[in-house]
């Protein structure tokens, strides 16, 4: 199914166009800047790294959120697409993948012990900020083994 995939007009596409894997690369990082970043000021605000803003304002941006794991999801597939046999067996990669979907888990947890008014346990921010930090780390790395 890889190698069908790998070999699709999109993939295609995405491989030999000079100008279709830089543009979805860079979109991609768009998406992660959205996604981490926004992530990250609830998770610092939550460790109490800084006292403002106020954490209940960061509650309106789920949907900003939401719409940078779209743009990855989307350009991180036709990214694969192009390479999808190589990063199957790619460690970085699959290290990157647990990590999102652990990270995903994490902000699940805090959005929704956040909407319940539960106490936040230290270790969910902190969690949270690991994934994330992991899966960036990783991502790089990619390229290198």
């Amino acid at each position: 199914m890889l190698v069908w995939l790998e070999s699709s007009s999109i993939a295609s596409w995405v491989s030999l166009s000079l100008w279709a894997y830089p543009a979805l690369l860079t979109v991609h990082i768009v998406g992660l800047a959205l996604v981490v970043g926004l992530y990250a000021v609830r998770d610092f605000r939550l460790i109490g790294f800084f006292s403002g803003p106020n954490i209940s304002l960061l509650e309106g941006t789920s949907s900003l959120s939401s719409f940078g794991i779209a743009i990855n999801l989307v350009s991180g597939f036709l990214l694969f697409s192009s390479q999808a046999t190589f990063l199957s067996s790619s460690i970085p990669f699959l290290i990157k993948i647990s990590c999102i979907v652990s990270g995903l888990v994490c902000s699940g947890f805090i959005r929704a012990r956040q909407r319940n008014g539960l106490s936040m346990p230290w270790y969910y921010p902190i969690a949270s900020l690991l994934c994330w930090t992991t899966a960036i780390i990783s991502g790089r790395l990619i390229a290198y083994f």
